[in-house]
């Protein structure tokens, strides 16, 4: 994945996670990520695994977690700090840190999400197809 920032070491930083993300709560509320499920079980109403790519710190798989408890929840981002709030955040979930090619490491799953991510990246073209394999 080709990011739109072009230091990597630094969007892998805990100096990232800190700048952007101090308000990801006020800016994603519970009914936003109600929403979303809401549409996700449209397509897919037994849901039995999720994978939440750019996952940030988990939140959204937590409200997964609470509405569809056995799901399989399982997030990825390229931010560490991010994962390692994550993991606490939902530790029955399992996440990891890397990029799109980190996906092999993941099991087939039902769902896919990128919420507020594709914005980020220089080629959602790229991600998508590789999200769909």
């Amino acid at each position: 994945m080709t990011l739109l920032h072009n230091d990597e070491s630094f969007i892998r930083s805990l100096e990232y996670y800190a700048t952007v993300y101090p308000h990801y709560e006020k800016q994603n509320p519970a009914c936003k990520y109600d929403h979303y499920l809401d549409t996700l079980q449209q397509f897919h109403p037994d849901i039995q695994s999720m994978l939440d790519y750019g996952c940030a710190s988990g939140r959204f798989l937590g409200f997964v977690n609470k509405i569809v408890p056995d799901t399989n929840l399982y997030g990825l981002d390229i931010n560490e700090s991010a994962i390692q709030n994550a993991q606490s955040n939902v530790p029955q979930g399992v996440f990891k840190a890397g990029e799109i090619d980190t996906l092999k490491d993941f099991p087939p799953v039902d769902v896919i999400t990128a919420l507020d991510v594709l914005e980020h990246v220089s080629s959602p073209e790229a991600v998508l197809l590789a999200l769909k394999q």
